[in-house]
């Protein structure tokens, strides 16, 4: 008799049940109440005392020089606010960390240079004059000051922005994953059942051939997600278990369901994260038997372009019916706002989500930057990568 158990532990099953986190993952809640405005207003606030000591204390009489101290943190809170949209766009395209670091030191000597001299032509139209020679020198390392001060203020929003985003997405993935237990009430009696199903109804092959299929399709749906951060796999395997759920789908609607997949040997062994494809077929399945005319006609196919340096993986689901409004189908609304969410999270502007309709066809189509392919091996290739039909 064939071994149906899933590969998960139980113990991890146990502990995300009862609200547990994984071995090995630490509590990083407390990021998320680090919001911009209580760090830039308590930031700049508390360097403020600084100038404000050294006006008190006189410890320059050049009145050019304590003003420059005086109005630096009106100037550099102003500054900064106003580059957070930059910086913030700046993220988004998710450059490499020798450009971001070259791209802050610059901006930070530009700006840093721009602002000194704006506040001394200010000070000047207010009438502060230098009255000390030696206070030119002091001038000029008030450059390096301001450079550096602006400098470190990039580090620390561009090393919060990236703590945000890793802990979210880890946050994300454990959620689905616990989402995923929920409706587990006991995978190892689920497979037992199976198994059981099985064997009473040896003698009917469609019987045995479609509670195989759902074994196949339920033992990946279980190995996701027990890694830490967001787990890849090779794309050929979520499509062979979707393929497997395709034929408990085809037994239950026989001829009103046709499918076939379309998929290039790279785009097969392209590295994608998980449960990439599985959100799309179930939208083309349910919201297809409501508004397609019989048979149901589901195509997926996925291709890669550009070369290994620049690899993009086109994946394409699509299925006969009409388009249904996110409004009135919560559940796909849900369901293609929590993927391109992940998508945002792992690839930034790199990949996107394209839903559109046209000629009776409604089509989801995602393309994100493929990770290194794995070497062809015959546990990676699908048997059969051309367009199939059953």
């Amino acid at each position: 008799m064939p071994d149906f158990s899933p590969s998960q532990p139980q113990s991890q099953i146990t502990e995300l049940q009862h609200g547990l986190p994984p071995r090995g993952f630490l509590p990083k809640a407390w990021i998320f109440s680090l919001s911009f405005w209580p760090l830039q207003i308590g930031g700049w606030c508390f360097f403020s005392l600084i100038p404000i000591g050294v006006w008190l204390s006189h410890s320059f009489a050049d009145p050019m020089v304590r003003w420059l101290f005086l109005i630096r943190p009106v100037t550099g809170f102003l500054i900064t606010l106003g580059c957070r949209p930059f910086c913030s766009r700046i993220f988004e395209t998710r450059c490499s960390l020798l450009r971001l670091f070259f791209t802050i030191l610059l901006a930070s000597l530009v700006i840093g240079f721009l602002e000194l001299q704006g506040s001394l032509l200010l000070g000047h139209f207010l009438g502060i004059e230098q009255t000390e020679s030696k206070a030119q020198g002091i001038v000029s390392a008030m450059l390096l000051m301001r450079s550096g001060l602006l400098f470190i203020w990039f580090v620390l929003y561009f090393s919060l922005k990236n703590l945000r985003r890793s802990v979210e997405l880890e946050r994300r993935t454990q959620d689905a994953e616990l989402q995923l237990l929920r409706s587990q009430v006991n995978p190892h009696f689920l497979f037992n059942a199976l198994t059981t199903i099985m064997e009473v109804g040896k003698e009917n092959a469609q019987v045995v051939a479609v509670t195989q299929s759902l074994c196949e399709y339920l033992r990946f749906s279980l190995t996701q997600g027990q890694g830490q951060g967001e787990d890849r796999h090779a794309l050929n395997e979520e499509l062979e278990a979707l393929r497997s759920y395709l034929e408990v789908e085809k037994t239950r609607f026989e001829e009103d369901l046709e499918y076939a997949f379309e998929v290039e040997v790279a785009a097969g062994r392209a590295r994608v994260p998980s449960a990439l494809v599985q959100p799309l077929l179930e939208n083309a399945i349910k919201y297809g038997q409501r508004t397609s005319p019989k048979p149901l006609r589901i195509h997926i196919s996925a291709s890669v372009t550009g070369d290994q340096t620049s690899a993009m993986l086109h994946l394409t689901v699509s299925n006969t019916g009409s388009w249904v409004e996110p409004h009135l189908a919560n559940s796909l609304g849900t369901g293609t706002a929590n993927l391109r969410r992940r998508l945002q999270l792992i690839y930034g502007d790199d990949a996107s989500l394209k839903l559109s309709h046209a000629e009776g066809v409604v089509t989801a189509c995602v393309s994100l930057p493929t990770i290194s392919p794995l070497p062809p091996t015959r546990s990676n290739q699908s048997p059969d990568q051309s367009i199939t039909t059953p």
